[in-house]
């Protein structure tokens, strides 16, 4: 009985690994793709229309060369306008 169960152990472990480490990546891919992608974009869009080209600074490519707390403020503005946007046209 000890060694089914010790057989059932040294198959299900590495399968639960394989299981967390493939959500794990799909969990990274969505919030790369959602948050510092969409967000950042629709933020920075929001922001150099509002300040007339001045900031940020960066182009909308390169959120890595901004500062971490500048570039959540932006994707968080940008959260909030689609957020906002999804509010105001929903039927």
């Amino acid at each position: 009985m000890d060694d089914v169960i010790d057989l059932l152990d040294s198959l299900i472990r590495p399968l639960l690994r394989l299981i967390v480490l493939l959500v794990r990546g799909l969990w990274w891919a969505a919030h790369d793709l959602i948050f510092e992608t969409i967000c950042w974009g629709t933020g920075w869009l929001v922001l150099r229309i509002v300040t007339l080209g001045r900031w940020p600074t960066v182009g909308i490519a390169e959120p890595h060369k901004m500062g971490d707390a500048d570039a959540m403020l932006i994707a968080l503005l940008g959260l909030a306008v689609l957020v906002a946007a999804g509010y105001w046209f929903w039927p």
